[in-house]
């Protein structure tokens, strides 16, 4: 090829002269400069039975070609001198040839070492005779045989310095491995280490980038795309340049756009002109593929041709040269002409189908079947197609696809229920087939892509939810080749429900997991990320991403739902199928509705454990497989005697059976903010960002009390527990500080699972309204310090932590969201008759007085009290901060 023309001009055997040389007696060992203090060299020497004798620099023996001179210095003049008429080897080598006790080679080539001594290599690409000669001299340094010829049971290993070279496919052959010059200079470094080996797996990473010596040039790209693939190129070694360079080597062409790029007329001729899937496929495979299996044919539009009554000349291009050749794309053009003109008369389960190849925007506007399954979502005209199907989805029909206008509206609805059936289908099989089955064999063996746990992770669920809708698909196939009215779809859905209950929770569950796991490995694997777009090309996938393509999934039962929800409609209710299509819908819904519920489970588990693992001294019965989080609020807890102290910022976490609630540590946040500080000891965990105050089990909350917004409360809200150590209710009051969820959500949210604890239908009757005053909440307490340091945090906008001289916990989103502009004073008992707090002891309060009511639906405060009762004060309160 005429890529090739620039290199391997030049023999390596060309580049020793007397290696061939006579082998000669061997007359002594002269030990060279400071190697003579080595006792194992020395000793290593006199092994061989022949004098040892020792000099500086060597020169009484240059002329005597039988002395074999042994030196730690492989470069200079005399180093020069040596290898002249002699046999010079390095320590290593001696200690070697005596370890094995092998003879010392006949040829007069200077030895360091045996590291390379079972390694055959040869080189290619080089265009420096002089570097070619460096690193040769390296290789036989460290005792490597070289070969000019590649022959396949004698050469080891490859050297080359460009893929531009004709030994580089035939390696690539042969499975020859093909390294670079650095792995040469790098064992060079060690070449006095006797452990060291120049085929460990460390070593064998040295393998030559993929596209090394190239010069690209991009066609008919998306601007970024186009960036994107240039970035990768350069940094597997290729130069990128213009598509008109006269020493461009390929120019790759975007040959799935839907317009098709126009080749320069002046291209060079020595440029090959590929499809953007050579480009991903070596940089997949870490080599550079040859460019005659992806070249890209440019076919022009034929209408000018028609019109005109002649074709017009193709694009000059290095595929269109000679008359052969132009005859073919004439007979292409002409095929492709009798293909579209064919459409309407082809069987629409066959390969030829229209639904199986790219369609333009016209014909896709034409296709009344048409759904949102059959387009991409980024573009109208990135259409979803797939060629490579089982053949029982491209059985052919005899008489061809029926006429629309002939069918009655139900049945339209129906063969448009199919269409979007064998579409979804041949999408699971492509995932399968263009992506599980090629990861779980890879083309390289011992190179995986993925591992199989990340493979599982991703396709592991996909399989059954195949399976079941294939077995629909050929149901509903059936079902439409010989139609009648009195045909029931709702039966064929019905017939799978247990199929899609039991296929789809694990993947629509997981498929976060599963998103995760799949951009995680496509940032972090080059090779992956390669392989991804390199299916991207193909055009089973549409131009579509393997994420894009997983999504389906997710969305293909309530597309079924919505064209059940229109046949059901154009059944009439006279048809049997009427009351099936309604519970298949039904049955649906159910499976949908059991999805999002196992999803939403299994999602609140998993912030379960999360927020286990972040509170210090979390009792370890959180967790639970019943138990699943609802909801969370910030607040902060005012008075004395409450469940934590005066003024902490806690965090309630509302559970489906219990309440967590935890304070937030300053300490934590500290080192959450400054995970390197130069005053803390090495090795010290960093404390979690909360710890634990009480589990209150919703079996101990009495009452729910929303105290209505005034202008000295706000967001104050009341919890009555009776907890176990206690033999009275309290009432617990807070102030709550998030925006989302606001305390009005958090409290129904409360009210609805503690209906669901004491199986009350009417959850709403544990929620009561009370006015500040009511539980004698004094705003007269706003003089107090605290009071005074909640209304400064309102109006400058401080956080509340730093006010309280508590240090900020999370992130900068974590601010005041709420400020309480007064302080609660302690709560003074009072009921009536028809108090909902009557009998109760209120938590902070000074005293159990009874009030007696202006009202009977209303309380009032009262003056007097009991001194002797003592005061048990809790905290209303606000957190800094209102995320997790």
């Amino acid at each position: 090829m005429a890529v090739h023309e620039q290199c391997d001009t030049f023999s390596v055997n060309s580049l020793y002269v007397g290696d061939c040389a006579p082998a000669i007696l061997k007359t002594r060992i002269c030990i060279i400069g400071p190697l003579k203090d080595r006792q194992d060299v020395v000793e290593a020497a006199m092994c061989h039975g022949v004098p040892v004798t020792f000099s500086d620099a060597g020169e009484e023996y240059y002329e005597d070609s039988g002395t074999i001179f042994v030196t730690g210095v492989f470069e200079g003049d005399v180093f020069s001198k040596l290898k002249e008429h002699s046999l010079v080897l390095g320590p290593m080598a001696l200690l070697q040839y005596t370890e094995r006790e092998l003879p010392f080679p006949d040829k007069r080539r200077p030895v360091y070492n045996l590291s390379m001594s079972s390694i055959v290599i040869v080189f290619a690409g080089f265009k420096s005779k002089k570097e070619l000669s460096e690193v040769l001299q390296l290789a036989r340094y460290m005792g490597a045989s070289v070969r000019d010829k590649i022959s396949r049971p004698h050469v080891t290993h490859c050297v080359a310095d460009s893929v531009i070279s004709q030994k580089y496919p035939v390696c690539n052959a042969f499975k020859i491995p093909i390294m670079k010059t650095d792995w040469l200079r790098e064992a060079w470094k060690h070449r006095d280490d006797p452990s060291f080996q120049v085929t460990s797996d460390d070593m064998m990473k040295m393998k030559l980038d993929a596209l090394t010596g190239c010069r690209l040039g991009f066609l008919g790209f998306p601007e970024e795309e186009q960036k994107h693939m240039e970035e990768v190129a350069l940094k597997n070694g290729a130069k990128v340049v213009s598509a008109t360079h006269p020493l461009c080597h390929f120019l790759v062409v975007d040959d799935s756009n839907p317009v098709a790029p126009v080749l320069p007329e002046s291209l060079s001729s020595n440029t090959q002109v590929v499809k953007s899937e050579w480009f991903w496929a070596s940089i997949q495979c870490r080599m550079c593929f040859p460019g005659e299996k992806y070249v890209y044919e440019q076919v022009l539009p034929p209408a000018p041709a028609i019109s005109n009554g002649h074709h017009e000349s193709p694009v000059k291009c290095s595929g269109f040269k000679s008359e052969t050749k132009r005859r073919r794309l004439q007979e292409s053009v002409a095929h492709q002409l009798a293909q579209e003109a064919a459409q309407t008369h082809v069987d629409p389960f066959s390969p030829e189908s229209p639904r199986h190849k790219r369609r333009s925007s016209v014909s896709c506007a034409q296709n009344r079947s048409i759904s949102i399954l059959d387009v991409t979502p980024s573009s109208p005209k990135k259409i979803l197609v797939t060629s490579h199907v089982p053949e029982s989805l491209n059985e052919s029909k005899e008489n061809g696809a029926p006429d629309l206008t002939q069918m009655s509206k139900r049945q339209q609805v129906c063969w448009e229920l199919l269409q979007t059936e064998t579409n979804y289908v041949a999408i699971l099989h492509t995932i399968i087939s263009l992506f599980k089955v090629p990861l779980e064999n890879p083309e390289i063996p011992g190179e995986p892509l993925l591992d199989h746990t990340e493979i599982k992770i991703i396709f592991g669920n996909l399989p059954p939810i195949y399976e079941v809708h294939r077995s629909l698909q050929l149901m509903l196939q059936h079902m439409m080749r010989s139609w009648k009215e009195e045909h029931s779809v709702g039966e064929a859905i019905l017939m799978h429900k247990e199929g899609f209950a039991k296929a789809y929770p694990p993947f629509v569950n997981y498929f976060e997991k599963t998103k995760e796991t799949l951009v995680q490995c496509d940032a972090e694997k080059p090779t992956f990320h390669a392989f991804l777009k390199r299916c991207q090309t193909k055009p089973e996938c549409g131009r579509q991403s393997l994420v894009e393509l997983l999504i389906r999934p997710v969305q293909r039962l309530g597309s079924m739902i919505l064209l059940l929800k229109e046949i059901q409609k154009r059944t009439p209710k006279s048809n049997g199928d009427y009351l099936q299509v309604e519970q298949a819908i039904k049955a649906l819904n159910e499976v949908m509705l059991n999805i999002n519920e196992g999803k939403r489970k299994t999602e609140s588990q998993v912030v379960m454990f999360d927020i286990f693992n972040d509170i210090e001294n979390c009792p370890p019965n959180l967790l639970s497989g019943h138990r699943f989080f609802v909801s969370s609020i910030d607040a902060v807890e005012i008075g004395d005697g409450g469940l934590s102290r005066r003024g902490d910022s806690l965090v309630l976490y509302l559970f489906s059976d219990v309440i967590e609630l935890c304070r937030r540590r300053s300490k934590a946040a500290a080192a959450s903010k400054s995970p390197i500080n130069p005053t803390s000891t090495l090795g010290r965990t960093y404390a979690k960002s909360y710890k634990h105050v009480r589990l209150v089990s919703l079996y101990e909350v009495r009452r729910v009390v929303d105290i209505t917004d005034d202008s000295d409360f706000k967001n104050t809200f009341g919890l009555v527990l009776l907890l176990g150590n206690e033999t009275t209710e309290n009432l617990y009051t807070f102030v709550a500080l998030c925006e989302k969820p606001s305390k009005t959500e958090f409290l129904m949210n409360l009210c609805r699972y503690l209906g669901k604890i004491y199986n009350k239908p009417d959850h709403e009757t544990f929620l009561t309204e009370m006015r500040p005053d009511q539980v004698a909440l004094d705003p007269n307490v706003q003089s107090t310090a605290f009071s005074k340091a909640l209304k400064y945090a309102s109006k400058k906008g401080e956080k509340l932590s730093r006010v309280l001289s508590i240090r900020k916990t999370g992130t900068p989103r974590q601010k005041l969201s709420r400020a309480v502009s007064t302080f609660i004073s302690p709560l003074r008992t009072m009921a009536t008759q028809s108090s909902p707090l009557r009998n109760m002891r209120l938590a902070s309060s000074s005293n159990l007085n009874e009030f007696e009511a202006e009202e009977p639906s209303s309380l009032s405060c009262s003056k007097s009290h009991k001194p002797d009762k003592k005061m048990k004060s809790h905290s209303y309160g606000a957190s800094a901060t209102k995320n997790l």
